[in-house]
């Protein structure tokens, strides 16, 4: 199977132009299928959904009677102390589903990678999670008072060292010259009149304010940088998403020591929080109801292509890991007693999307083109 490359990424007017081609197609009713089923097209991501309408309607009736609800507390959710694989997929799901357009309209400015680590001594500095975090507003403040509104993707990672650091990817001001804004205070006119890369150091260090003046130095020279080697196609969105989660896949040469939590932040509540985020952009999702034989079709579609994605790919589908591992009970006789005996043995087999009742996702160049062939596809095979 060939996959056009996307000349640019997909903008909300092309997702919602792809939708209305499902409208000029007449669904099949079936009056068999009580789900509701849905198939999600974003620039990066297309994703089928099944959902139980009768056990939607049954937890309604049973709120009514009880009256209370019975979905789970928010208090009962467990504070993030982990990079887990729900991390690992829903951060290449919302790579997928957001729009990059705003990054590439402002002149004078070209997407790139920042990196931001801390000094020698970064204990002092981030003792915990939200002591980094704290540290991580503080910077964005000041980049949006001095260059205007924060367009990026935002992961954060550990060194070997134990130091956390954080990469995020945004249309970096490298031929501009820093402005502050009236409400600036005067501490920071110092900042006023920089070359990016020059403020990029000043201020991180400046955020951070290691307490030994030979480490600040040292970390206002290395504690901050800026590149767009890693890049070699911005506008291809799957390679935005290979570039921040290839450091997330298991696996032979990956670097998933970086989401390892340092000891230091293993006391309860000093986790580091999210691992990853975003910040000035928006997701385009278009939503489009489908009936059983439709999402069936579909369904064969988007599992063929998941099996045609090359196995080095490790960003070719959302659903899980390409391999599976797996316990097969073996049945033996023994010829001496006639007793049967069970041993098991853990085997390999490559993991499928889109079989039975379950939906998934998969990651694509371009969501609206492979949403405009299954309009085409259903219109023709109706």
């Amino acid at each position: 199977m060939v996959i056009i490359r996307a000349k640019r990424f997909d903008s909300p007017e092309d997702i919602i132009e792809a939708a209305k081609a499902f409208d000029r197609i007449e669904l099949h009713p079936d009056s068999l299928d009580e789900r509701d089923i849905r198939l999600h097209v974003s620039p990066g991501v297309i994703r089928l959904s099944y959902r139980d309408a009768s056990h939607d309607e049954f937890r309604d009736v049973q709120e009514r009677l009880q009256g209370t609800s019975v979905k789970p507390a928010l208090s009962n959710k467990v504070p993030i102390s982990h990079w887990s694989s729900g991390s690992r997929r829903k951060l290449m799901l919302a790579m997928g589903e957001l729009d990059y357009g705003p990054m590439f309209q402002r002149e004078g400015r070209r997407v790139g990678m920042v990196t931001l680590t801390l000094p020698g001594n970064w204990i002092s500095v981030a003792p915990t999670g939200k002591a980094f975090k704290r540290l991580m507003e503080k910077f964005f403040d000041r980049y949006e008072r001095a260059w205007g509104p924060l367009l990026c993707v935002w992961k954060l990672e550990f060194q070997r060292r134990g130091a956390p650091h954080i990469h995020f990817f945004t249309d970096v001001p490298y031929a501009e010259v820093s402005a502050v804004k009236s409400r600036t205070r005067t501490a920071f006119k110092r900042f006023e009149g920089l070359m990016f890369g020059d403020w990029l150091k000043a201020t991180w260090a400046d955020v951070c304010s290691a307490p030994d003046p030979e480490e600040r130095a040292k970390h206002e020279l290395a504690g901050a940088q800026y590149d767009f080697n890693d890049l070699v196609d911005p506008y291809d969105v799957d390679g935005l998403r290979v570039y921040f989660v290839r450091h997330a896949a298991p696996g032979k040469g990956s670097k998933e020591y970086q989401h390892r939590v340092p000891d230091e932040w293993m006391a309860e509540g000093s986790g580091p929080g999210r691992f990853w985020g975003y910040r000035g952009l928006r997701k385009v999702t278009q939503d489009i109801p489908l009936s059983g034989p439709e999402a069936v079709k579909i369904k064969r579609v988007l599992r063929r292509m998941s099996a045609d994605a090359p196995r080095d790919t490790r960003a070719a589908h959302i659903g899980g890991p390409r391999v599976m591992r797996r316990r097969v009970p073996r049945h033996q006789i023994d010829p001496a007693t006639g007793e049967v005996k069970t041993s098991y043995r853990t085997v390999t087999r490559r993991a499928h999307l889109f079989t039975g009742h379950k939906g998934g996702a998969l990651m694509v160049k371009s969501g609206a083109s492979i949403a405009h062939a299954l309009a085409r596809l259903l219109s023709l095979e109706n």
